[in-house]
């Protein structure tokens, strides 16, 4: 998804047109995921803490009001706040509209810059589509991270992902992602990890991209975009 920073209304009625969309494919899916800063962006300076909306804002609400609508589950990245500090945070939200598992990024380097503070926190939830751990941003790119979540037996991981992976090469991304853990000495999840783009400048190129990927168990991993392209990437996973 296209995503403008600091466009907080634009980008929800965007999130929203995309569920309508893809709720009316000929196999609706069970779960849509959007990348991180779906609300904002992401950038150096951060949103203005005054407009950042508190844990379960309206943003979310409205995500939730049409994932009851669809019957469908939905995880997205969205910005919190909360005693004066920022988050870039992850949420599950279920087909009855409940946010059932969130996540604070707990690795928060140069992309999103001083004003977010890291989360404390790894969590799992079980599904009716299999044991859930969330993840957000550059935290799936730490293997400590997701091989904790497989210890604690998540049986796959949403990881909504912002711009800074875009910024290498597909066959850098993907010598990376690959290290993640290793299946052969620790229960390793299926790994989901959906990113943002930005709008095209005016010579129709996007200004910035990132690498939406899929990883199974057994560390097999495909790259599912690495254009940028603001696209549909349906995936059907059998846990």
């Amino acid at each position: 998804m296209a995503i403008q920073p600091g466009k907080r209304s634009a980008n929800l009625g965007r999130a929203l047109d995309w569920m309508e969309q893809v709720a009316d494919l000929e196999s609706a899916p069970d779960l849509i995921v959007f990348p991180e800063g779906v609300d904002w962006g992401l950038f150096q300076a951060g949103p203005d803490p005054n407009l950042v909306e508190p844990r379960s804002g309206p943003f979310v609400e409205s995500l939730a009001d049409r994932a009851r609508g669809l019957g469908i589950y939905v995880a997205a990245g969205v910005t919190e706040l909360e005693d004066g500090h920022l988050f870039s945070c992850a949420v599950l939200i279920d087909p009855d509209g409940d946010t059932i598992l969130r996540h604070r990024r707990i690795t928060v380097g140069q992309d999103l810059g001083p004003s977010f503070s890291p989360g404390t926190r790894l969590q799992v939830r079980e599904t009716p589509l299999g044991r859930c751990g969330l993840l957000v941003g550059d935290d799936v790119q730490q293997a400590p991270l997701v091989a904790a979540l497989g210890l604690m037996g998540a049986d796959f991981i949403i990881a909504p992902a912002g711009l800074s992976a875009g910024n290498r090469p597909a066959s850098e991304n993907a010598e990376q992602l690959k290290s993640l853990s290793s299946p052969a000495k620790r229960r390793a999840p299926h790994i989901l990890s959906v990113a943002a783009t930005m709008p095209a400048d005016l010579t129709g190129k996007p200004k910035a991209s990132a690498c939406s990927f899929y990883r199974d168990t057994t560390g097999k991993l495909i790259l599912l975009n690495e254009a940028g392209r603001e696209e549909v990437l349906p995936l059907e996973v059998r846990l």
